[in-house]
């Protein structure tokens, strides 16, 4: 249906002459009957005057579908997170930038490709300069949603997402002045009074993981923090014990070793501690850390989360969740990757355990 029967079907179904619409526009009532014979169409700065006078959106006036619409956005949403999730940030990226040619007002698509854009600028193999053409490009759709925006869980991921992109390109006042602009109250708390039965239960269950989680992953970060004179905020002892902190409290939650997608941060501490005790050449520490590391690695690189449930006595029942933010390879293929370029292990290439433990990240490597 044209625009131009849109408008008069609509002033049929109000019982209105085409002087009475005139009137309320402020325009001839000449003009009104060209629109209806589709010899003319209204100017783009009356539609939204004529959208609000019949209570329709501007998209039924211009004849979209916008059940179709919503349709087709998703369909190329899914796409685009099946071809991240197989690893191809920059192809998932691609068909959303492809897509807002013909949508480019979709905030769904913009918040996607803000989140492929973030995860591919702040993977290992990205250059810097690909780093800060990536991060101006996603704060150019950060700004587009916050100006935007109404859906306030898209505004919100925008927000979390511009406190690591704006101080990548130069704008860490702009990500300070966003955080103080949020209201204080918590999300969690309050969905805590409002919860109750099976949704409190599983609520306060994801608040207890996503708290130690976090808790540890700020610990592991925590001990590579260098004060303001750019020296290390701990000595090796001390980090040693922050990173045991830290693997003690994934341990604690996840008593039955039902680690999932936490296993990738447990491989890192465990990872860093190897490190350390490589360079003391002690053999000993540095094969049982690397051991529990690619133990950790293999489980991150093995669990489905389609099938695999918590068995812990906190998260038990749950589905384990997370973004393998990987690229073309897995985890397997990144720790092997690294060992082999670490001179440090060299005092271990010998060593049958440490070539073991090699060939173990070679067989899961290949199973990509």
């Amino acid at each position: 249906m044209s625009i131009g029967s849109t408008i008069k079907k609509l002033r049929r179904e109000r019982d209105m002459t085409q002087e009475q619409l005139a009137e309320y526009l402020g325009i001839t009532a000449n003009a009104v009957s060209q629109w209806e014979c589709d010899r003319t169409a209204p100017d783009i700065s009356q539609l939204p005057i004529l959208a609000n006078f019949f209570e329709v959106t501007t998209d039924y006036l211009l004849g979209v579908d916008v059940t179709n619409k919503q349709a087709a956005i998703d369909h190329i949403c899914n796409e685009a997170w099946n071809l991240c999730n197989s690893g191809d940030k920059e192809g998932a990226a691609q068909i959303i930038r492809n897509a807002l040619v013909s949508y480019p007002n979709s905030f769904k698509m913009m918040s996607d490709l803000t989140i492929f854009l973030y995860q591919r600028a702040f993977q290992q193999n990205c250059s810097a300069e690909e780093h800060h053409s990536l991060c101006k490009e996603a704060a150019d759709y950060i700004d587009k949603i916050i100006a935007g925006c109404n859906d306030m869980k898209i505004q919100g991921k925008a927000i979390e997402l511009a406190c690591t992109i704006f101080p990548a390109v130069g704008r860490y006042d702009d990500a300070l002045h966003l955080i103080a602009a949020l209201p204080d109250a918590s999300k969690d708390e309050m969905l805590t009074a409002l919860y109750s039965g099976n949704k409190l239960i599983e609520h306060i269950k994801g608040i207890i993981c996503n708290s130690v989680s976090a808790a540890a992953d700020q610990t592991i970060w925590l001990a590579s923090l260098n004060k303001d004179d750019g020296k290390p905020l701990f000595d090796e002892n001390a980090k040693i014990k922050l990173y045991e902190k830290a693997i003690s409290f994934y341990k604690t939650l996840y008593e039955e070793d039902d680690c999932f997608f936490d296993s990738e941060s447990l491989a890192e501490a465990e990872k860093n501690l190897a490190d350390i005790y490589a360079l003391r050449k002690d053999s000993e520490k540095t094969l049982f850390h690397l051991s529990e590391c690619v133990r950790y690695v293999i489980m991150f690189d093995t669990y489905d989360e389609t099938r695999d449930t918590y068995s812990s006595l906190i998260p038990c029942g749950r589905s384990p969740a997370g973004i393998n933010w990987n690229n073309k390879w897995n985890k397997s293929h990144e720790m092997l990757m690294r060992l082999n370029e670490d001179e440090s292990y060299d005092f271990l290439r010998t060593n049958d355990e440490f070539g073991k433990l090699l060939l173990f990240l070679v067989h899961t490597e290949n199973m990509k």
